[in-house]
């Protein structure tokens, strides 16, 4: 992961794979541990970064455990590279973003609507097109909004979409504001 034989690394000081910025910091973190050690799971502080042979960094998740042996204790360190896993999460923010600005700032009314019909969220246009306070409460129900002669339909369909029977509906139908 890190670009070393595993003789290149025996005898080394540890913080030959911490980013210079954080040697002092490490230093004094390591210190610590040994002084009062604790199991540390994995990703179970802030995301760590760890300093390959070429002096790139990556990020990393690491766990340690203190081993007590007659000579002394030992620090049981296993660290995995989770650069996939911080670039997805920086991509599905991105997305998220967008996504978000795209919905309110639509110049066409959109909601996202359960299976029951209730409106989980609603963009600006759908609120001002059916002259509503349409909240993030999930109070207010598309269907009783709908002409009376469309509800029986959308109730189905909405039920159908719940249950997985159906997939998608695109249709149209009358509100009544």
């Amino acid at each position: 992961v890190l670009g070393y034989r595993p003789d290149e690394l025996i005898g080394q000081q540890v913080e030959v794979l911490v980013p210079k910025v954080a040697w002092e910091a490490h230093r004094r973190h390591r210190s610590e541990y040994v002084a009062s050690p604790h199991p540390r799971p994995m990703g179970s502080g802030p995301q760590l970064a760890a300093r390959k042979k070429d002096g790139e960094e990556i990020p990393v998740d690491i766990s340690l455990s203190a081993v007590k042996f007659s000579a002394g204790l030992v620090v049981v360190t296993a660290m995995r590279d989770v650069s996939d896993r911080v670039r997805d999460q920086a991509a599905l923010r991105a997305a998220e973003l967008r996504f978000n600005a795209a919905f309110r700032n639509a110049p066409i009314g959109i909601a996202l609507i359960d299976h029951g019909g209730r409106v989980l969220l609603a963009n600006g246009a759908l609120a001002a097109m059916l002259r509503l306070d349409i909240g993030e409460d999930g109070e207010t129900d598309l269907v009783m909004l709908a002409h009376p002669t469309d509800r029986a339909l959308l109730r189905r369909t909405f039920a159908d979409l719940g249950s997985g029977e159906i997939a998608a509906y695109r249709g149209q139908c009358r509100l009544v504001t």
